[in-house]
């Protein structure tokens, strides 16, 4: 097989590999002469690859084998529990694990709710994909939860300071269904990696995973978690936006997104990642004090305010920014409307 094609494919289909190499099989690569796939016990991946072997074999030895080989063609002989490849004048000898050691087995093809070409939805996952929480006591903030019900998804992720919710329609759906899940982050990140250059066809939904198939014919499978809190996350934002005196921000949204980047660099040159932001009659600024710095910024902020001033981390605004419409500025949060989303950037003191 083409040596840059192989690789490509493994490159791929490595995004799966199991972190740690507990269990040779979740750390392997299994091919079948048409695909390879890599399961680590939580995330699979599957891609096409014409290589003529049957079995697994240990993921980061070949794809480092392979990408640092210079022939053409890679080519390969099977027997006794060893997979001998070469490729120019290199040759290397590697285990080859029994294929009925990969656990993995894909859903079948009319299981669960399948949605074609959601590009709502993948923009939606976008608006949270940078806001997804990673302490393990709180399971349900480490990943993306999204609930489905009449005709509509809602997906929701927080950190200790940010919680995000998008929404994304689906008109096309008449039906009952209803589905609520946790989308684990490692699966979040290379769904949005692998859609940089390849167009999302379809994502399934079923009881305990979920899919999503490309038009290059990739597929990305998850376990998915069962803690989800949709309820819990519709109450907060509630709380936080119902009251809340929204004003057009699109006009200065460029300059406030790079006084947050100046302050944000600012501070982490100088060991503070928190800062003032405040809003006083037709100003917003932002303050940076203590340490061995001191930086107030400034500019006109739209309508007439009475004086209020949150301690925030600009850091957590950044990803957010450029997407949004409308801001308020409430005395528990920094809020942030845009097309189809909400956020809040939690007050962590009140001054």
């Amino acid at each position: 097989m083409n040596r840059v094609d192989l690789l490509a494919a493994m490159k791929c289909a490595s995004g799966a590999l199991a972190l740690r190499d507990y269990a040779p099989a979740f750390a392997s690569f299994f091919f079948d002469g048409e695909r390879v796939c890599a399961y680590g016990d939580e995330i699979a991946i599957t891609t096409r690859c014409k290589f003529p072997v049957q079995g697994g074999i240990i993921g980061k030895v070949m794809l480092a084998w392979v990408g640092a080989c210079g022939g053409d063609e890679v080519e390969s002989e099977c027997a006794d529990g060893e997979a001998t490849l070469r490729c120019g004048r290199s040759k290397i000898t590697l285990p080859l694990l029994p294929s009925e050691q990969l656990i993995y087995e894909a859903p079948q093809a009319e299981a669960g709710i399948c949605f074609d070409a959601p590009f709502d939805l993948l923009t939606a996952i976008k608006r949270c994909g940078s806001y997804v929480g990673d302490d393990p006591t709180h399971p349900w903030r480490m990943g993306l939860t999204l609930s489905y019900k009449d005709g509509a998804f809602n997906l929701y992720s927080t950190t200790d300071a940010v919680l995000v919710h998008a929404r994304a329609d689906n008109e096309d759906d008449e039906s009952d269904s209803a589905y609520e899940t946790i989308l684990p982050e490692r699966f979040v990140s290379l769904l949005l990696q692998h859609a940089q250059t390849n167009s999302l066809a379809a994502i399934r939904f079923g009881l305990g995973w979920a899919e999503a198939t490309f038009d290059d014919d990739v597929v990305i499978f998850t376990k998915t978690g069962s803690e989800s809190k949709p309820s819990a996350y519709e109450d907060i934002m509630g709380q936080l936006f119902d009251k809340a005196t929204f004003v057009e921000v699109e006009s200065i949204v460029s300059s406030l997104l790079f006084m947050m980047e100046r302050v944000a660099k600012v501070g982490m040159a100088t060991g503070q990642d928190r800062a003032v932001l405040g809003v006083r009659g037709r100003s917003l600024s932002v303050t940076l004090s203590g340490g061995s710095a001191s930086l107030m910024d400034s500019l006109p902020f739209p309508g007439d305010h009475e004086s209020i001033k949150v301690e925030i981390a600009p850091s957590s605004m950044l990803a957010i920014l450029p997407h949004v419409k409308e801001m308020s500025v409430t005395d528990r949060a920094v809020l942030f409307t845009g097309s189809g989303f909400d956020a809040a950037i939690a007050a962590l003191v009140v001054q």
